[in-house]
């Protein structure tokens, strides 16, 4: 029994880990300005966390009133620009995944698909339409391959930020 037991175990631990998936799908829901779900065409949804930016932080993880207000801003503004909209879906992406971080989302970059985006990555599309609306929605936060971060994260309260 013990011994069936160790056996299992070890083949947890040996087992490969889950690899992200490419995918094309349309921007189902959006979490916040940096972390979007996908409806892919094949499987299930994909939790996108753009890769190497940061958006300010909600609710409970902002760190001061000023970083929940911004975060309020920049997440609205990405579901109007980016989102589903009442009977209007969201914009078709490509997902170009570089792993899985340690909440299970796919980390990666996405290319979108239509509209007057096409050909944008999400993330300079993101970008660009704060600061046309005047609204700060991502700063750079660099990482390696494995989902380290090579800078301190951004501090949305002191407005300190990392040079792309």
């Amino acid at each position: 029994m013990i011994a069936a037991a160790i056996v299992a175990a070890a083949a947890v631990l040996n087992a490969p880990a889950p690899q992200p998936r490419p995918c094309v799908g349309e921007i189902a829901h959006v979490r916040d300005a940096d972390t979007l779900e996908i409806a892919c065409d094949h499987g299930p949804p994909v939790v996108l966390r753009l890769r190497d930016v940061d958006a300010p932080e909600s609710g409970h993880r902002a760190r001061c009133a000023a970083e929940a207000a911004q975060a309020a801003q920049a997440t609205s503004l990405v579901r109007r620009a980016f989102g589903p909209a009442g009977d209007i879906d969201g914009l078709i992406v490509r997902i170009t995944p570089a792993y899985l971080d340690r909440y299970g989302r796919t980390v990666g970059d996405a290319i979108i698909l239509e509209d007057v985006w096409r050909g944008w990555s999400l993330t300079a599309a993101i970008a660009g339409a704060g600061r046309s609306n005047g609204i700060e929605t991502l700063q750079p936060w660099p990482h390696d391959t494995r989902g380290r971060a090579l800078t301190p994260k951004p501090d949305w309260c002191t407005g300190e930020t990392h040079a792309q």
